[in-house]
This record gives C-alpha cells, structure tokens and sequence, in this order.
C-alpha cells in the first residue's frame, strides 16, 4: 500500500519505524497489506485526518504500537501496519496465558484480542503480571477501545463472554448477525 498520499498516516508509520517484509514476518505482512484494501478511498482519508488525535493504547511489548480511530483500529507489529476496520470487528476481549513452573504460575501474559468477521484472532496488545495477580490490565485499554467505538458501532461485545465464544467458535454467522442487530438498535 502506497500511503503517499495521505500525510498522516505516512508519518505516523515513519515514527513507528516503518513497514519492511522479513523473513519472520512474511504472512503478517501480507495479512497487513490485504487488510488496507478492505478500506475505501474516503476511509482512508477520514483516517488520515483522525490519526493525529487517536487514542493509543498501552502495551509492554514494545512491538505493538495501536492506535484507535472511527474507522480502523491500526496495529503496527513486527515492522507491519494493520488496518483492522471498525466494521468486520465482532467481539474485543482479554485473553490471558498462565506459565507455570513445577504447577505453580510464575507469569500470565494478557493478550488484547480482537476477533473479526473472517473468523481471525487478532493481538493488538500485550501486558503481563505475576503469576498469582488478580490484576486486569487491559480492562483499562478496553474502556479506551469502547469510548472511541461505541459511537460508531454500539453491537461489539467487550470482555469475557461465553455465548460469544460459542457463537464465535461454532456459529460465525450467528455472531455476525449477533452483533450486525445489536449495532442497528
């Protein structure tokens, strides 16, 4: 994707360190690069113009640097950019990771996720604590997402919640419809 014309966003993606394939990161650029041609020319320049003012959201993984628009949420991992539109996202939730050692939970990892109308499992953030804390830290990063986006498409589902998982995992068309209804009220 050639982001020439539009200012914003090229110098944004500059500031991050730009976009380059590698070896490693061979599918995510690829995924990356389709995932702007989901955008049309006005999307596009709407994003141009909000990116200065987006919301970014924290991470302890110094790869993912995410910003929050009206039209897109923009995830800039692994020398990619993502453009992930606000339209094919479903459901926004914690997913947390326990390592343990000897049975005995030393770390958890909390991924920030989102998972989209193609059926996909996207990490737009990580966080850690310890192994035996009660702490949610991407419930704060979550708040950020919902104040941006509920304005916008009020049917995504945030946080935990077991009839979406169901829905996600055996019936995507239902969870599609799930949140195309709830978005329409």
């Amino acid at each position: 994707m050639d982001f020439s014309k539009y200012n914003n966003i090229n110098e944004t993606l500059n500031k991050f360190g730009g976009m380059k394939q590698t070896l490693l990161n061979k599918n995510l650029y690829a995924n990356a690069m389709q995932s702007w041609e989901k955008l049309s020319e006005e999307d596009l320049k709407q994003i141009d113009v909000e990116i200065n003012n987006a919301v970014e959201l924290k991470s302890y993984a110094k790869t993912y640097r995410t910003l929050v628009t009206k039209k897109a949420i923009l995830v800039f991992n692994l020398r990619t950019f993502t453009a992930i539109p606000v339209n094919d996202i479903l459901w926004i939730y914690n997913r947390v990771v326990v390592q343990k050692m000897n049975f005995i939970p030393i770390n958890k990892t909390h991924y920030l996720t989102i998972f989209t109308k193609d059926g996909d499992y996207i990490y737009i953030g990580e966080n850690h604590t310890g192994g035996f804390s009660k702490k949610m830290p991407n419930d704060e990063e979550m708040a950020k997402i919902k104040s941006v986006l509920d304005g916008v498409r009020k049917g995504i589902v945030y946080g935990a919640d077991e009839e979406m998982y169901r829905l996600c995992t055996q019936d995507l068309a239902a969870a599609i419809e799930k949140v195309e209804n709830a978005s329409m009220e």
